[in-house]
């Protein structure tokens, strides 16, 4: 029981640092248009959290909670520097596998655009940096809590 304790501490602050992460680029996107409105600031992170439900529970289900139970304490795995790239890219490659095999990209163009300075905070890359924010930080947290939630094998 623990130990799903300890996988909810972690996909909590993944959560959160998402939520940091999308309302600074709300707040840094209405200092540079002056037709965005403030509205944003709210309502954007709201809808962001049904996002991350509808995106984080599965993978915490199916991924998180069985290699968090399964992989022994003493892997090189926990290791925060490992842990936090794997979760990084597994959140990108997630919502890759998601846009790729669900949102059709077999049968429509990808908008191939590179991001610019001026687009940093805009466009649908942002949705990837924000998914390896979180499967990042999930990960961190997930090893740095390891010895408290997770028996030592």
């Amino acid at each position: 029981m623990l130990q799903l304790v300890g996988t909810v501490v972690a996909l909590l602050a993944g959560w959160c640092a998402g939520l940091l992460f999308v309302e600074a680029t709300v707040i840094v996107e209405n200092l540079r248009y002056s037709d965005y409105t403030w509205d944003a600031v709210l309502h954007t992170p709201i809808t962001y959290i049904g996002a991350f439900i509808y995106f984080t529970v599965p993978v915490w289900l199916l991924l998180l909670v069985p290699l968090y139970l399964f992989v022994p304490s003493s892997s090189s795995l926990w290791r925060w520097p490992v842990c936090t790239i794997c979760g990084a890219l597994a959140g990108y490659l997630i919502l890759l596998g998601f846009f790729g095999v669900v949102a059709g990209w077999p049968t429509q163009q990808p908008n191939l655009d590179r991001p610019t300075v001026s687009s940093f905070f805009t466009g649908p890359w942002v949705l990837y940096v924000t998914a390896a924010i979180v499967g990042g930080v999930t990960c961190f947290t997930g090893s740095l809590t390891t010895r408290r939630f997770k028996r030592t094998i």
